[in-house]
């Protein structure tokens, strides 16, 4: 994991995850930043699982708003929003390389 270039947080955001997206994202950045600052500081991308159920987008909005930044949508069961994310995380590790 400490050689990767990004690292993706994949969360559910359905109304019957273990628990709220925002405080699932907040506990892994906390594990993160326990475990290595360094882990902590590289890049990442945000995704939200399971958009397709009903009441996610709502989560998928308080998910976004605790990690401050954009956040990829998708439903691994229905393949929505799979190419953006690929084509996300491509874009991600091409800038990495300059």
């Amino acid at each position: 994991v400490e050689r990767t270039g990004i690292i993706v947080h994949i969360v559910d955001v359905s109304p019957e995850a273990l628990q709220p997206p925002a405080e699932a994202y907040r506990v892994i950045r906390r594990e993160l930043e326990s475990y290595s600052k360094a882990l902590a500081a590289k890049r990442e991308l945000v995704v939200a699982n399971k958009i397709e159920l009903t009441g996610a987008k709502k989560g998928a909005t308080a998910l976004k708003k605790a990690c401050g930044s954009d956040v990829v949508e998708i439903s691994a069961a229905t393949g929505k929003g799979l190419k953006e994310l690929v084509q996300t995380i491509f874009r991600m590790l091409g800038e990495g390389a300059r």
